[in-house]
């Protein structure tokens, strides 16, 4: 009777702790909610078979991935770190770990994770990816030669690696051996196996801190550079993008201009290809091709509604600018319908209105959804304040100038004279007197 009754309790709670074992969610359940990005479900799942085993890794890795979605990149490393300790051969985590090293520039960590992964398996990991982040790691310990070893090893493996090949012309750079960091770079803007946007992209970004003193000394080795990619692809629009803005940025428009027209030629129907010969005339105050642009742009090429509103907007402003008053206001109620969310539109508009004598109570209700929509716009503020004031309405207007002020119209000269106006118009000479003043130097 007693081991009846012994018997009969073991198989009580055997049942108890599989039932308890069945509520605890699976690692393929969790894999699979973290693939389909159910992540609410899943870091439950995790934290559950965490409460239940503080030791199991796969969960802790798993939790590791969710916090990293949600940003909290210090609780997602201490649970990747919990895991790797649990289970310190396991690849996923280990390269998880590094991103995680990598984006908190933690290089030591970086460079410890890839040796051990190299060593783990050659064959897999001796990568120029990885030999790349071992020579930044080498390179943020001010380790140069070390880190050059690396990067040049990665080019051995494939002479394409971008990022290895703008690594050592980095060091070059760091060294002021600029001829040696001008080979590297044509290497890059040469390249056949490269996307032309991401070369693009990667030397506008040195082109954008060269200083003049810089220009005045590799300015033909600049000019090289800028042009390179177009021997690769003479017709890609990034390409001539970058040439055409390198040359109007150095004070020669008339080079620019002619890489602008041959976008147009190879991208009619681009709106972001020919944007560039449109932005080129407006800065140029060409308006007069500026609207031609606008007009060819409008019929040509294929645009979204927030295109077409603004190329409308644009044409409005090019007519405000050559005296053409009322094609200015059809442009801006078409640029408005195709997209009536757009606050600087709205504020253009309102603004036109106020000046040219148009409607003020429908100014004042188109500039006050302006403000709705970008209510910490010094221009919207400045707009709404100043149609209050011709309103006759200065003690309204005056807060919204104080809040144009705040938020960056402290240096603009237009907010600071009509500030001046209605300061006047409620009696404070002095600090009109003030604001006029300022007004003055910031016009010069």
């Amino acid at each position: 009777m007693i081991r009846k009754s012994l018997l009969f309790v073991a198989l009580c709670l055997l049942s108890i702790e599989y039932s308890v074992a069945q509520d605890i969610p699976s690692i393929v359940d969790i894999a699979q909610a973290f693939a389909d990005n159910r992540l609410d479900r899943m870091e439950a799942d995790c934290r559950a078979r965490i409460e239940a085993d503080s030791t199991d890794d796969a969960a802790l890795y798993y939790l590791g991935l969710y916090l990293c979605s949600t940003g909290d990149l210090d609780a997602a490393k201490d649970c990747i770190d919990k895991a790797t300790a649990l289970s310190p051969d396991n690849s996923a985590y280990l390269e998880t770990a590094l991103n995680l090293a990598y984006d908190r520039q933690d290089q030591n960590t970086v460079a410890e994770i890839c040796r051990k992964l190299v060593r783990m398996s050659p064959a897999k990991y001796r990568t120029p990816y990885v030999l790349t982040m071992l020579g930044d790691a080498e390179l943020r310990n001010r380790r140069d030669s070390t880190a050059m070893k690396y990067f040049q090893e990665a080019l051995d493996i494939d002479e394409s690696y971008a990022s290895a090949r703008l690594a050592i012309a980095d060091v070059y750079f760091a060294r002021r051996n600029y001829p040696a960091f001008f080979v590297e770079m044509y290497k890059i803007a040469r390249s056949p196996y490269l996307e032309p946007e991401g070369v693009c992209n990667c030397i506008n970004a040195f082109l954008q801190k060269v200083d003049s003193r810089f220009f005045q000394v590799w300015g033909k080795q600049l000019d090289e550079l800028a042009t390179a990619p177009l021997e690769v692809n003479p017709t890609d629009a990034d390409c001539l993008a970058l040439a055409g803005w390198w040359f109007y940025s150095s004070g020669r428009p008339e080079k620019a201009l002619e890489h602008f027209e041959t976008m147009e030629k190879e991208s009619s129907d681009s709106y972001s290809a020919r944007n560039n010969l449109l932005t080129f005339y407006m800065l140029e105050e060409d308006y007069g091709k500026a609207l031609s642009q606008c007009l060819s742009m409008l019929s040509e090429c294929k645009l979204s509604d927030k295109e077409k509103a603004a190329l409308l907007g644009t044409a409005g402003d090019c007519c405000y600018t050559l005296g053409k008053k009322r094609k200015t206001f059809s442009f801006y109620e078409k640029a408005i319908s195709a997209n009536p969310e757009d606050g600087l539109l709205l504020n253009n508009y309102a603004y036109y209105l106020c000046e040219e004598g148009g409607s003020l109570k429908k100014a004042e209700e188109i500039s006050r959804r302006a403000l709705e929509l970008t209510p910490e716009s010094p221009s919207a503020l400045d707009t709404y304040g100043w149609i209050l004031y011709k309103m006759h309405k200065p003690a309204e207007a005056k807060p919204y100038f104080k809040k144009a002020i705040i938020y960056g119209g402290k240096d603009n000269a237009n907010v600071l004279e009509h500030y001046s106006k209605v300061l006047e118009a409620l009696g404070e000479k002095d600090l009109a007197n003030y604001y006029k003043n300022l007004s003055e130097k910031n016009s010069k």
